[in-house]
C-alpha cells in the first residue's frame, strides 16, 4: 500500500480490515505496518477473550454412577411412555393442538439424581416443567419425594415447577392452558 492513502479508507472497520490484510495480502508486513501507521483514534483494540470456565472433572467413581443414572432413566423412560396416565395424554394433545412446543416426559439427572418430568416446555427464556399428579401422590412419602425433587429441579436446574392434578386436567383444560401460558409472558 502507497503511504499517501488516507485514514478515511480504514475508518471504523479497522479491525475486519487489518484480518484481511492479514489473510489477503502479499506484502504482508509492509501493509500491516502502514495500518498501524494510519490507525484511526475510533479504532480500540478489541477485548481478550475470556477463558472457558473449568470444570472438576469427575473421578471415576462419579462417571461410572453417573452414566448408570442416564441409563437407568432412560430405560425407565421409554417404559413410561408406555404407561402414561390419560390426564397426561389428555394435556398432550391439548398442547399439540395448540402448536405450544414441548418435550414429553423429559430425563434430568446427574451423578447423584434421575428425574423424569412429564412435560418440559422452553419459551421466551423460560424454563418450565408441568407435573400431573394422581392420587398416588397424595401419600406422605410421595409428597416427601415430590418436594425433594422439586426442589432439586428449582435449585440444580433452575427451572420453575407447576403441579396440577389428574382432576384438573381432565375437568378443567383451558384453565391448566392459561396457567401454563401465563408463565410464559
Amino acid at each position: 500500500m502507497s503511504t499517501n492513502k488516507s485514514t478515511q479508507l480504514v475508518g471504523d472497520n479497522y479491525h475486519s480490515y487489518k484480518s484481511f490484510i492479514k489473510r489477503k495480502s502479499k506484502k504482508r508486513k509492509e501493509d500491516l505496518d502502514w495500518l498501524e501507521k494510519h490507525k484511526p483514534a475510533s479504532a480500540k483494540k478489541k477485548p481478550k477473550k475470556q477463558p472457558k470456565k473449568k470444570y472438576r472433572t469427575l473421578t471415576v467413581k462419579e462417571r461410572e454412577k453417573k452414566r448408570l443414572n442416564q441409563k437407568k432413566g432412560a430405560f425407565y423412560q421409554g417404559g413410561l411412555r408406555k404407561k402414561a396416565t390419560k390426564s397426561e395424554l389428555h394435556l398432550k394433545t391439548y398442547l399439540e393442538k395448540e402448536y405450544i412446543p414441548f418435550s414429553f416426559q423429559k430425563l434430568f439427572f446427574d451423578t447423584n439424581h434421575c428425574y423424569i418430568v412429564d412435560f418440559y416446555f422452553k419459551i421466551n427464556g423460560v424454563r418450565l416443567v408441568v407435573e400431573v399428579d394422581g392420587k398416588s401422590h397424595d401419600v406422605k412419602n410421595a409428597k416427601e419425594y415430590d418436594e425433594r425433587r422439586t426442589g432439586w429441579l428449582e435449585n440444580r436446574r433452575h427451572l420453575k415447577v407447576i403441579r396440577f392434578k389428574n382432576e384438573e386436567v381432565m375437568n378443567d383444560v383451558e384453565e391448566v392452558m392459561n396457567k401454563i401460558t401465563d408463565e410464559f409472558r
